[in-house]
């Protein structure tokens, strides 16, 4: 009888080994995304993971806490229902802005990638959501840390040095808070759909729908860009802003949908 093989524990992450690897090829989904028309209630059928600056981007808060006491519950919000309530103080924030005591809503009801609390001290990545807050990158939301360390998945689960995860979040919020601003707007050639893009300062650009994918892929997370629907003689779909939508979320950009008038 063979043995089992033993599991391998949990490693310690070095200190300078704070790479990642995404989740998804961002060329390939959004190309897809264009071409079958993919629309952001199809997208959020599946667990999508975003990598770290993503998911900087994304947050609206990103803080140290202390959760307290967790209890089950039944809270509908945007796309899920959460069954867990966890009671949680501040200890320190590094992004947005988080009353003293938040709520953090925990368990969605998406089995395999749901965000669980227990009580302990956490890092969380958080959005808003109907009755408190919610994580923005399902399990991997709320890393648990205890002595200077923390759980941290990458291609496997570490134990990795805590004050180096926040010094490495610190810098990627450096670069998105200053990362540039764009413009776009639709405009059809020929019967071919066009997209001119606008950065204050620079002359204007224009891309075909591959060349505007290639172009999207090529920025930063956090930055904004703004869709000015009606501008240029031509509107975007509501199946183009959906993909847009979709798209930027999924690569940390800020998109801003700027109505006609």
């Amino acid at each position: 009888m063979k043995n089992s093989p033993a599991k391998k524990p949990n490693r310690i992450l070095p200190p300078n080994k704070l790479a990642y690897t995404p989740a998804m090829n961002k060329v390939a989904v959004s190309a897809l995304l264009f071409a079958v028309g993919f629309t952001a209630r199809d997208a959020h059928a599946k667990a999508a993971y975003q990598p770290l600056d993503v998911m900087v981007a994304n947050s609206d808060a990103i803080a140290i806490v202390q959760v307290d006491q967790v209890v089950a519950t039944q809270i509908k919000g945007s796309h899920w229902s959460y069954g867990q309530k966890a009671l949680a103080r501040v200890q320190q924030t590094l992004k947005g802005q988080l009353p003293a005591t938040p709520t953090l809503l925990g368990d969605e009801n998406f089995e395999c990638a749901s965000c669980h609390f227990d009580e302990g001290r956490y890092l969380v990545f958080l959005k808003r959501e109907k009755m408190g807050w919610a994580g923005v990158n399902w399990h991997l939301s709320a890393r648990k840390t205890e002595n200077g360390l923390i759980t941290w998945r990458e291609n496997e689960e570490v134990r990795a040095n805590l004050n180096d995860r926040l010094t490495a979040i610190k810098a990627i919020l450096r670069k998105q808070a200053i990362a540039p601003t764009f413009s776009l707007a639709a405009s059809t050639q020929n019967k071919a759909r066009i997209w001119n893009v606008s950065q204050a300062g620079k002359p204007q650009r224009q891309h075909t729908q591959a060349q505007l994918v290639d172009w999207l892929c090529t920025l930063t997370p956090g930055t904004k860009v703004s869709l000015c629907n009606s501008c240029r003689g031509g509107n975007a779909t509501s199946e183009e802003v959906q993909t847009l939508r979709l798209y930027a979320h999924n690569s940390g950009l800020n998109f801003i949908i700027i109505p006609a008038g």
